[in-house]
């Protein structure tokens, strides 16, 4: 009878001690669950928030929305000094036929020609924009569809591939990379730039039938 007893309280004993060990454990997930929230809500403290839009408007005042203001904005955290903005734009041409599916990206010169830094740290950092650039754009847009007949199909987008450097309130140097309103990263915005050509087109002055020839080298 002892002898059981013995293995009895043995096997109590080693119970007892797993469902320590369990409590441990979970203890020690719920803290490092807490710490992460925590680390979070204290970048989320200390780093701003970028928002980036593009509003077309009626410069001309004839009722046709022809020019496109692109804004960043800071509606986070201050930051320590002025960011450093970089706007690049791309038209995104596409020809789908049976059997093909080929893109050649562009990039664009002068489309947001004219850039007003603020210099301030919270709230509107800059905005660009040329008149009639959208305009043009649109034009364009139609120029290269017309190119489509039977089953072979041309289409075009515009990209906005914006790079922000900036210091946060701590003093720490960051990057950020957005392609249109979407964040992405540095390796997606080296790719859109590496796929691009080489020489950019001026928005004013490029032509559709140029850019449809060049589908023939590819």
């Amino acid at each position: 009878v002892g002898y059981y007893t013995k293995q009895f309280y043995e096997v109590i004993i080693g119970i007892a001690t797993l469902i320590t060990s369990i409590a441990t454990i979970c203890l020690m997930v719920n803290q490092n669950k807490l710490q992460e929230e925590a680390n979070k809500i204290n970048t989320a403290a200390i780093s701003p928030c970028f928002h980036i839009s593009q509003v077309r408007i009626d410069h001309d005042g004839n009722s046709v929305q022809d020019t496109e203001v692109f804004t960043i904005s800071n509606i986070g955290a201050n930051l320590k000094t002025p960011p450093d903005i970089e706007i690049r734009v791309y038209y995104n041409i596409k020809k789908h036929a049976p059997n093909v599916n080929a893109s050649i990206l562009v990039p664009i010169d002068m489309y947001y020609g004219i850039q007003i830094p603020t210099n301030k740290l919270y709230g509107e950092l800059t905005s660009a924009y040329f008149l009639n650039n959208w305009s043009k754009y649109i034009d364009f847009e139609q120029a290269i569809h017309s190119y489509s007949k039977g089953n072979i199909f041309y289409f075009a987008s515009k990209i906005d591939l914006i790079k922000i450097e900036y210091i946060d309130t701590l003093g720490k140097f960051h990057k950020a990379y957005y392609q249109n309103n979407s964040l992405i990263s540095e390796e997606v915005y080296n790719k859109i730039k590496h796929d691009a050509l080489d020489i950019p087109y001026d928005f004013t002055k490029i032509d559709a039938n140029e850019i449809i020839e060049l589908f023939d080298t590819i």
